[in-house]
């Protein structure tokens, strides 16, 4: 087949310094509605769906979650931070939110040092610099939070709700410091908190060759020996 006959696939290709900010328009926007539903005071950001009923939002990944834009350039943008909330999720398990604001304010104010003539090579050395300035100085700002009372009011931040705030708090207090606290939906009418000792595994197997009791498909160890990763 000639060279001249390959199928070619549409592509828009930008470079210097309109594509990044295309990308900027992207991270902007989001970091607009992140900011709108920011903190326990923050509003709620109403958001279309196509064939479903419009998602009303208060955090920062339910509003990342399915977002998207016709921009191509801003949609990256919008991907970018869906990554960043994910790693921070990951590394922390929250703040996301706050991730955000901060990646459009140093995009942001770093485009205007770049137009300035600033040299990048000096621009990253500087925000590794300030970002290990600024982990010491939030090491040596952090506190345990000890008793109920504090807990109480950290659970009540989180949850924006008196009742809601009583029983996270009272959940953080059972699983203590190492334990793990799930929030799932139910269908009861009233809200609760279920502790468990130890851990349960997921119902299934994955092979009935693993069965010592072919009929009820059930296994039975005695003194095994097994390595859980988590």
């Amino acid at each position: 087949m000639a060279e001249d006959s390959l199928p070619t696939l549409p592509r828009d290709i930008h470079f210097g310094d309109a594509g990044v900010r295309g990308i900027a328009r992207g991270v902007a926007l989001l970091a607009r509605l992140t900011g709108a539903a920011y903190g326990p005071h923050g509003g709620r950001v109403m958001l279309e769906r196509a064939f479903d009923t419009p998602l009303h939002a208060t955090d920062a990944e339910r509003i990342c979650r399915d977002f998207a834009l016709d921009d191509p350039l801003a949609d990256i943008g919008v991907r970018l931070v869906r990554e960043l909330q994910l790693r921070t999720r990951r590394a922390a398990g929250d703040g996301g939110a706050t991730a955000t604001l901060l990646f459009d304010a140093l995009l942001r104010d770093g485009l205007r040092l770049l137009a300035g003539g600033a040299d990048p090579r000096v621009l990253a050395a500087g925000l590794a610099a300030a970002a290990r300035d600024a982990d010491r100085l939030l090491q040596a700002q952090a506190r345990p939070v000890r008793g109920a009372a504090a807990r109480r009011v950290l659970a009540l931040g989180i949850a924006g709700d008196p009742l809601l705030g009583d029983l996270l708090a009272a959940a953080v207090a059972a699983a203590g410091r190492d334990g793990v606290v799930l929030v799932e939906a139910s269908r009861a009418r009233s809200s609760g908190v279920v502790q468990e000792t130890g851990f349960r595994l997921q119902a299934g197997y994955a092979s009935p060759l693993m069965a010592t009791d072919t009929l009820r498909l059930q296994t039975c160890l005695a003194a095994p020996e097994i390595f859980v990763a988590l």
